[in-house]
């Protein structure tokens, strides 16, 4: 019975560890997507020439420079100089570096969570030292504290994704504009338009004339 009752436990322990470092997993997921919206919203002051895609292909380039994601070599190098420019910018901004400082705080916390290594320890050690190089007043993640770090950044998703929906319109509306011309009106359109209302107003009187003799049976030809 107690062999069984452990057989038992394990596998309820394996299945709620599996789905809390799943959690985890998500949580730092979407931490690195919030950067890339930050970086990505800056781009549309810092490069406001560049296309939607363009400026999202540089926001992209530099979340994997910063988290050392892997992207295609020749899409990163296209954008080599405006992701350096971009980089600049983002170190001046601290709501930015606190958004990098959480990412690399989440995967520190799912190393340091269920059964730990020596490896994995420092692993989490070495996480914990990169968030302070972005913001040196950086908490370590307890399980505790996990459930409302997470719900916070599911809000900063939210928000950041309608600041960047509103950005996007903004700047498709301003492209639409470009592509049509403004409407100029001279005094030589006035005077055409006069001069063309009065001779469909003559032409369409003579014609009413005709029709209402030509019923009387009145030749308007013998006026003239």
């Amino acid at each position: 019975m107690k062999k069984l009752f452990k057989k038992y436990f394990l596998q309820f322990y394996m299945v709620v560890s599996g789905w809390y470092l799943r959690q985890v997993l998500k949580c730092r997921s979407r931490c690195m997507s919030v950067v890339f919206f930050k970086a990505y919203i800056h781009t549309f002051k810092l490069f406001p020439s560049n296309t939607l895609k363009v400026n999202s292909n540089i926001a992209l380039a530099l979340r994997s420079k910063i988290f050392d994601l892997s992207r295609p070599a020749d899409e990163c190098e296209s954008v080599e100089a405006d992701v350096v420019l971009l980089e600049e910018a983002l170190k001046l901004d601290e709501a930015t570096n606190k958004a990098i400082s959480r990412a690399f705080l989440v995967e520190a916390f799912y190393y340091s969570c269920g059964v730990t290594t020596e490896v994995f320890k420092e692993k989490s050690e070495s996480l914990i030292e990169k968030a302070k190089c972005y913001d040196a007043a950086v908490i370590p993640i307890e399980y505790d504290s996990f459930g409302p770090f997470f719900k916070e950044v599911k809000t900063d998703v939210k928000m950041l994704k309608g600041e960047i929906k509103r950005l996007s319109a903004d700047r498709i509306e301003k492209e639409k504009l470009k592509q049509i011309k403004p409407l100029t009106i001279s005094s030589g359109h006035i005077l055409f338009a006069i001069s063309l209302f009065s001779t469909l107003f003559l032409v369409s009187g003579v014609i009413y004339t005709k029709l209402i003799f030509g019923n009387l049976g009145v030749s308007v030809s013998d006026f003239f």
